[in-house]
């Protein structure tokens, strides 16, 4: 453990463009790999502590990608090494330990980035800080890439003393490997659906024949399990629909709020889940306009249209004219505005239901679906943007005051937003003080408004008693 120590710091302090004495520099290929399997043990600890939702599972197959730059960082030490033949600066120091200096040195800042880079996403992830540290993260990452070159560069220039020519010959191939690390991330070691591991987890293709296949199978059977409504009993039913597939926050959104809805808002069975990603190929159906409609198509099968209520979350990236964005790359999908998602309820004479539409310029829906008998939310007005999409982030600014955050204090979905709507504000002006405020919509229909109370009722009264049918204007 000291000899871990001590080659942690002493490749630190070359991290740092901090000299080290020939005599302290003892290493060896054991101490490397001791210092790498350091490094993997931060990583694997942290992985986990960002999980969410937590237990998850191990995945081994991670293990495939953790040192495949260390035999490219031990050729170049040597290459570097063999130019000392003619002139050796440290006589003290034996030959076979040069290189390792580049390596350890590299693996020691990439630790510390480590505790950098996954503190800060685990400090705004549990909100002990505000959210605008979660930009932090994204220099970091800029930062490490410019430091990672620097060490490379000032250890064979100033440590192993080559020309310059050398040493920025010998640091390209540590910039090729650390721009691939940055467009191709390793695997995780934790994740928190199984559908995500497996023989299948890398090779997924949304365009290959036995995905479509199966996208097929899962829209049909996910469908037909959905349960009959309950006569004398108020129902909801909910979709959830991430529309966006290159960005894993709505993804991890839905991921919690679906069980949310299923857990205490009692849609067990009469739920579904359509998500554009990567991860969900095999679990979940594709978020398409053509997958709404037969979804929609099989709840009214299913529902009292007097009355159930059919909830409809959709979250994505949102356009100033008003159009949901639904992509799925190379999938050439159909966007959704809000003329088309009034055609889709009013094809199949759903009229209950509740829309929440969480994206940039949402607001812009509220107007042409706004009825009597329905309940619309929205991220933000028609003219402005609503925050929280990042990568980085596991819901939206929107959807975790109004789902993970009030909605688990409340069975009114407009008493919670409401209270979510200061927290909204607040956490945009911690994220950018100079920004408008998203200003989120709330449209409540006349009829609906009973419906929901008889609904909220139920659920306040433990969600067993039958209630007598509401009267229908």
């Amino acid at each position: 453990m000291m000899t871990l120590i001590k080659h942690f710091f002493l490749g630190l302090k070359l991290a740092l463009f901090r000299p080290v004495a020939a005599q302290d520099w003892r290493a060896t290929v054991g101490s490397l790999l001791t210092l790498m399997i350091a490094g993997l043990a931060v990583t694997i600890f942290f992985d986990w502590l960002i999980l969410d939702p937590k237990p998850g599972r191990f995945n081994p197959l991670a293990f495939r990608d953790a040192f495949w730059d260390l035999p490219i960082l031990l050729l170049l030490g040597w290459l570097a090494a063999g130019r000392l033949t003619r002139s050796q600066p440290f006589a003290g120091a034996s030959l076979m330990n040069w290189p390792l200096l580049a390596p350890i040195a590299l693996i020691a800042a990439w630790i510390v980035c480590q505790f950098l880079g996954y503190g800060i996403h685990t400090l705004v992830q549990y909100n002990y800080v505000g959210e605008t540290a979660a930009e932090l993260s994204a220099y970091l990452a800029t930062g490490m890439i410019v430091w990672q070159l620097l060490i490379g560069l000032a250890v064979f220039r100033r440590v192993i003393r080559l020309s310059w020519f050398s040493s920025v010959v010998l640091t390209l191939p540590i910039a090729a490997m650390i721009l691939w690390s940055v467009a191709y991330p390793s695997t995780r070691f934790w994740y928190s659906d199984a559908t995500e591991l497996g023989e299948h987890a890398q090779q997924d293709s949304v365009v290959s024949e036995e995905i479509l296949e199966l996208q097929s199978t899962l829209i049909y059977d996910q469908l037909n399990a959905l349960e009959p409504h309950r006569p004398g009993v108020v129902d909801l039913y909910f979709v959830g629909f991430g529309g966006y597939a290159t960005q894993d926050v709505f993804r991890k959104e839905l991921a919690v709020i679906h069980p949310l809805m299923d857990q205490r808002f009692d849609t067990g069975n009469r739920s579904i889940r359509l998500v554009n990603n990567n991860s969900t190929l095999r679990e979940f159906p594709l978020a398409t306009v053509s997958n709404l409609r037969r979804t929609l198509a099989a709840i009214r099968e299913k529902i009292d249209p007097a009355e159930d209520i059919v909830m409809l979350y959709l979250t994505s990236h949102g356009s100033k004219d008003h159009q949901l964005a639904v992509e799925y790359p190379p999938l050439e999908l159909t966007n959704l505005d809000p003329a088309l998602l009034k055609s889709l309820f009013d094809e199949v004479g759903i009229r209950f239901k509740v829309v929440v539409v969480s994206a940039c310029y949402s607001g812009g829906f509220l107007e042409p679906l706004k009825d009597d008998s329905t309940l619309i939310m929205t991220a933000a007005d028609p003219f402005r943007a609503s925050f929280g999409c990042s990568d980085d982030s596991a819901f939206t600014y929107f959807g975790r005051a109004l789902f993970d955050e009030e909605l688990r204090k409340t069975y009114s979905f407009e008493k919670a937003f409401e209270a979510a709507l200061p927290i909204i504000r607040e956490r945009e002006k911690q994220f950018d003080p100079g920004a408008q405020f998203s200003n989120p919509q709330l449209a409540m229909g006349a009829v609906i408004a009973p419906k929901l109370r008889i609904f909220e009722a139920r659920l306040g009264a433990g969600g067993t008693r039958a209630e007598a049918r509401a009267e229908s204007p």
